[in-house]
Order: structure tokens, then sequence, then C-alpha cells
């Protein structure tokens, strides 16, 4: 029987861009489709070939015909490669795992997870999940709120970072990490959440607007951490997921996995000379 106390999460990473407007793509598996939708917008003057600070966000929503609906298991977007992020880590220091891990208290909320990494917030975020894959009004649960930190870099010098996800009405959190390759490509697994709930759409946005938890406001930091030029005049991001049942808590697939492509978002962007 499910027990709306236990579940939690969402998923996924990073971004993208529209100047005069954004683009939707929309691609459809066996069942499920998923949009995609980038935003990104630069702070001043955008030019051709010298990148400037910018702001980004990332929006997908997952639908289904059936009265089930696959949770997400992987998230990969490719973004622009016009669009870069930049961890300056004197604005934004690291926000390592003894910090912030596997072992840390993931039922924390947003308030109390902030705390071990305050000086480290990059972005946040928003999701709303299906309680047990079930595809029905009754069981969305809204109130999700997303936490993005600084990580700070890979052996190859990629840009990582950690999501947080906590939901005030399942009183559970999760955490993903993902890193941003130097051509563009965002990976981030998803954890199992409780009851194998399935995920019904996720905005990120860095630095984002700014949410509230226990009396406190937060918003990302580091207004330089996007940044974005026009090479080509448009910019292009897609994604690809990967959905699919799992045993809970245990995580072992119990089905086949579905792969699910968006169409193309395409963004028509203006870069000055320089």
């Amino acid at each position: 029987m499910l027990n709306p106390k236990r579940i939690a999460g969402l998923v996924c990473l990073a971004v993208l861009s529209a100047m005069f407007g954004a683009g939707v793509g929309t691609a459809t598996a066996a069942n499920e489709s998923i949009s995609l939708k980038t935003t990104i917008l630069p702070k001043g003057k955008l030019y051709k070939k010298r990148s400037v600070p910018g702001k980004m966000q990332l929006s997908v929503q997952v639908q289904a015909p059936s009265a089930k609906i696959n949770p997400l298991k992987r998230a990969v977007i490719r973004f622009p490669r016009d669009m870069s992020f930049n961890p300056n880590n004197r604005r934004t220091p690291v926000c390592s795992d003894k910090k912030l891990g596997p072992t840390s208290n993931l039922a924390a909320g947003i308030a109390g997870t902030v705390k071990n990494c305050p000086r480290s917030v990059i972005g946040t975020g928003t999701a709303k999940i299906y309680l047990a894959k079930v595809n029905t009004p009754a069981a969305l649960v809204g109130d999700p709120q997303l936490i993005i930190f600084n990580a700070g870099k890979d052996k190859r010098g990629n840009a990582k970072i950690k999501i947080y996800a906590f939901s005030k009405t399942t009183n559970v959190g999760v955490l993903m990490r993902g890193s941003l390759s130097r051509t563009g490509v965002i990976n981030v697994f998803i954890p199992v959440l409780s009851n194998d709930s399935a995920t019904a759409s996720f905005v990120l946005a860095i630095p984002g607007p700014p949410i509230k938890d226990g009396g406190k406001t937060f918003r990302g930091r580091d207004g330089r951490y996007i940044r974005i030029k026009c090479s080509k005049g448009k910019w292009v991001s897609s994604g690809t997921f990967t959905l699919g049942e799992r045993s809970y808590p245990g995580g072992t697939p119990t089905g086949p996995s579905t792969t699910v492509k968006t169409k193309p978002s395409a963004q028509k962007c203006r870069g000055a000379r320089g």
C-alpha cells in the first residue's frame, strides 16, 4: 500500500538557451513522451566569439497516455557548445562529499542541507513527481524543491555539480551528481525513488529564482557561473532519457528500459562582432 510519507526524488541537469524565444522539442517512446524547453539569457551584450555571463533554465516534462508512468533512470542533456559552466571556488567553494555525500542526512530539508555548504549554492529548481508511478492528479506531488551546488571539477577539468531535491509532502530527499563535458553534454543518473515513483517534470536554473525554506531565502551565488556566446546564430539542445521500473529500495531493474530522445530544441541568438 502506498505510503505518501515515503518518497521523493527528481531528476536532473543542466540547461540551455534562447535569447529571443525558447524552443521546445518532443519525442515519444512506447507510452511516454518527453518535452524539453531551454532558455538562456545573456547579461548585457552578446558576442560571437567572446563569452559573457548569462542565466540559464532547463525545463523537462514527462507525459504518458496510460494510467502508469515509468520512472526516469538517467538523463543526458546536450547543451550548445556556446554555453559553459565556470566554477569559481573563491566565489562558491566546492561542496565536498565530506559535507554533502552518501552518508549525509538527506531528510534534513532544503534549509538543513544548505547549512552544510551555504556558500556553494549556484542554482535552484522545482519538480513534480507521481507517487508509485500512478499517473493521476491525486498522486501528483508538486512541492519538491532543488538546490544546485558547485562540486568543483573532475580529472578532465569538467565542471561538476550536485543536485539536492526535497519534498515536504513525502519528507524524503535525494542527491544527484553530474558533470558538463567540453562538448556540452551532462549525464545524470537518477536513483530509485520511494515506491519507485516517477518524475512528472522538473526545472533547473542557474543562478535561478530564489526559493524559501525555514524562514530563509536561497539563490545561486555566482552570476558568472554560466557563460555564453552566439557563434552561429542559434543554439541547439536535446535530451536522451532512460526510463524503467526498479525494485525499491534496492534499485534492481524489474523490467526493460526504454530510451526516449527529444527532438532538437533550437533558439535564435544574435551575437555582435568580438
